[in-house]
């Protein structure tokens, strides 16, 4: 008996100590912030969402870096006002280890661009793949292709 509670409270231990890994929920739930940051326009936050080693490849192929991304977004939010996000989950595949997944997602973006007393809105649909992987126990981008943008 002492032996079983013994094995017992070893696997309980290892369990909590276990690497966190990707699900379908921690993939939601990443989704989820990068809209909350996007919509909060709150560039600290959205950088704390990709490895610093991140790449982010445009539609005409140019590659930017997680500091190069981050530049274009902070410019982003200076001629903005208001961004609206919808995005949908197209496609998942989560390694067998549960560290990283690849992604396909559809994201419609809703922006009210400000020029001194001229407002603009634009509506951007894009489709992207993005690699997730574990990060310190957080799931982050790590690379992000889009793919199609209208």
């Amino acid at each position: 008996m002492r032996l079983a509670i013994l094995m017992i409270g070893l696997f309980t231990s290892f369990s909590l100590w276990a690497e966190p890994r990707i699900t379908h929920d921690v993939i939601i739930d990443l989704l989820e912030k990068e809209k909350q940051f996007l919509q909060a326009r709150d560039p600290t936050s959205i950088s704390n969402l990709f490895t610093d080693d991140t790449v982010l490849v445009m539609p005409d192929g140019k590659r930017l870096n997680k500091n190069e991304y981050m530049l274009e977004t902070v410019r982003m939010f200076m001629n903005t006002e208001a961004i609206l996000r919808k995005h949908e989950l197209i496609q998942e595949e989560i390694s067998e280890n549960g560290l990283s997944a690849e992604i396909q997602v559809k994201s419609v973006d809703r922006y009210l661009f400000v020029r001194g007393s001229q407002k603009k809105a634009v509506t951007s649909v894009s489709t992207w793949n993005a690699t997730i992987v574990m990060e310190d126990g957080v799931a982050k981008y790590k690379h992000g292709e889009i793919i199609h943008l209208d």
